[in-house]
């Protein structure tokens, strides 16, 4: 960081000096090309009185009014040809086209003054006081505006310097592992902007990591019973009386696989709807319309259940992820299934430009203290249910993922039948019409 302020610090000098010379010389030259080509009308009409005093003088007449000018001007003034080699080729072509009309021309950045007289030409020169910059000056005004710019650059750079070594510092923590670090926001800059960009980065993978790190310990002990069974199982294999025992274990063992499976084919499920990340991709569908056709792939669960469908009017239309919706819808209605004894409802509905989807049953219900921890993986009501009817634990998990992906939201309640009521809504649904 100190080599960055120092690098921004010698930039700042750099550039100022540059820019001050490179002004001061177009300043020159444009100051320069403007008097030479149009002097000012103080000094024209001085030229032409000058001339028209010393036009008519006698030879020594005019020697004795010269050396009362170079008195006066304190400078040089002297008499030469009009082809004297001492005047400017340019000076010369203007004098002998308007020979009525003095000149200036700057020699060594000294302004010389030309009059004509004649066939002679009347030179003085160097004029005081006008000068175009005087060289002291000069270097008064450059180094003071370095010193200044360079300065107010320093103090700015200082600051800046210090917000991102705080960054640094930050970002260096976490990247030790203390996943609490976080960077002063400070003010709303471009470094205050890039800080709150760090802060929101950090949560996630904080999140991500703590996610990761509860689900790898959910999941070694999900697995640890299947895979108990299964090894119970190959051991009872050899000891089987009959061969229908035998089938009886197989079979038995195979249900433990099929679970394994079903287990995998949730986690990798619930990996890919990751938490905050957004839909895959988006298009409008019939909500009402979806649920009929998830209704129909999950009829072979309780052929005794009635499952009712109520759309609004008109039908309900969204624009989500399809698949994902799909799987959501899924995962409530087996989940209610599951749990009901003789009805399942599916009630659409809008609120605003939402669209509301609330899947009821009349089983035994959620116990309010339960209801925000069965969104979490792996979690259950009865520890000791079986797989039949606890299944693997992710479905209300991975429907708040999908939910949340969909900028949506998701509430469990008690529903009119006593049973639960799981209500999620999904923005994108437009604005209700009449």
């Amino acid at each position: 960081m100190t080599r960055l302020l120092l690098r921004i610090s010698l930039a700042i000098f750099a550039a100022s000096a540059i820019m001050f010379f490179i002004g001061h010389s177009i300043f020159g030259y444009w100051a320069k090309r403007t008097m030479e080509s149009s002097p000012p009308g103080p000094t024209l009409a001085a030229m032409d009185a000058l001339r028209q005093q010393m036009v008519d003088l006698s030879p020594e007449a005019l020697e004795q009014e010269l050396r009362r000018q170079r008195e006066l001007l304190q400078t040089n003034v002297e008499l030469l040809e009009l082809s004297s080699r001492r005047i400017p080729a340019k000076v010369r072509a203007r004098l002998e086209a308007e020979p009525r009309r003095g000149a200036i021309a700057f020699r060594h950045n000294q302004p010389m003054l030309y009059i004509p007289l004649r066939q002679k030409v009347v030179v003085a020169g160097p004029l005081p006081g006008l000068e175009l910059l005087n060289p002291w000056i000069v270097a008064s005004v450059l180094g003071l505006s370095i010193l200044v710019v360079g300065l107010t650059g320093f103090f700015l750079s200082v600051g800046i310097v210090r917000r991102l070594r705080r960054l640094e510092r930050a970002a260096e923590q976490f990247g030790q592992g203390d996943l609490g670090a976080r960077a002063d926001l400070g003010s709303r800059d471009a470094i205050g902007s890039l800080a709150g960009h760090f802060n929101v980065m950090a949560h996630r993978l904080q999140r991500l990591i703590e996610n990761q790190r509860l689900l790898l310990q959910a999941v070694s002990h999900e697995l640890r019973t299947p895979t108990a069974r299964i090894r119970f199982g190959l051991e009872m294999l050899s000891s089987a009386d009959s061969e229908v025992e035998k089938q009886e274990r197989i079979a038995s063992i195979d249900d433990d696989l099929t679970e394994l499976d079903d287990l995998v084919e949730e986690l990798l499920v619930f990996n890919r709807f990751e938490d905050g990340a957004p839909p895959q991709s988006m298009e409008p569908i019939a909500v009402g319309e979806t649920i009929r056709g998830v209704v129909e792939r999950l009829g072979h669960l309780r052929a005794e259940l009635v499952v009712e469908v109520t759309d609004g009017q008109p039908p309900c239309q969204l624009v989500c992820d399809a698949r994902s919706f799909s799987r959501a819808m899924q995962n409530l209605l087996s989940n209610a299934m599951r749990h009901a004894q003789q009805r399942v409802t599916v009630r659409c509905g809008r609120e605003g430009e939402s669209v509301v989807v609330a899947v009821c049953d009349d089983g035994p219900g959620i116990p309010p203290s339960e209801r925000q921890r069965v969104l979490e993986p792996f979690a259950r009501l009865e520890d000791s249910r079986s797989r039949e009817s606890g299944g693997a634990g992710l479905g209300l998990a991975i429907v708040q993922r999908i939910v949340a992906a969909h900028q949506g939201t998701i509430i469990i309640d008690e529903g009119g039948a006593g049973g639960a009521r799981v209500v999620t809504t999904w923005p994108g649904g437009g604005p209700t019409r009449p």
